[in-house]
């Protein structure tokens, strides 16, 4: 997984190819799929910002769609709590479809969580700026 300024991009472990994105400004929310979408009360997830992240993970699963459903469905109860949904606008780039991404460990799910939400904020405030300058 790999996050710009705009977009979420997602391969499989130990590729490079793109295999699909996801524009930041799309994104409705963030679910913890282990605890139906509530806050993990384990998790040290926190709002934060960051003006500059770049960054990459290889341990990482995907999946999108009804593929989601079924993976998340085939977790053991304890692994379900380091996944998360990424849910998007139904007339985007991903027509609605979410995607799920199982993290190895808590720690690096929440920074990734931190990190996801500070880029998405920035980039619906980058948006909304063109909008207001924009006649």
């Amino acid at each position: 997984m790999s996050l710009t300024e705009d977009s979420l991009y997602f391969s499989k472990p130990d590729d490079d190819q793109i295999l699909d994105f996801i524009p930041l400004i799309e994104v409705t929310k963030f679910e913890l799929v282990g605890n139906g979408g509530q806050e993990d009360k384990k998790s040290a997830f926190a709002t934060s910002f960051s003006n500059s992240f770049r960054g990459s993970t290889k341990s990482l699963d995907s999946a999108t769609g009804s593929e989601a459903n079924h993976v998340i469905r085939d977790l053991e109860p304890e692994e379900r709590g380091l996944v998360v949904r990424v849910c998007v606008v139904a007339e985007g780039h991903n027509s609605g479809k979410s995607t799920v991404f199982k993290f190895q460990d808590f720690g690096s799910r929440d920074d990734w969580l931190r990190e996801l939400e500070a880029a998405r904020k920035e980039a619906i405030a980058f948006k909304e700026r063109l909008e207001v300058t924009v006649p």
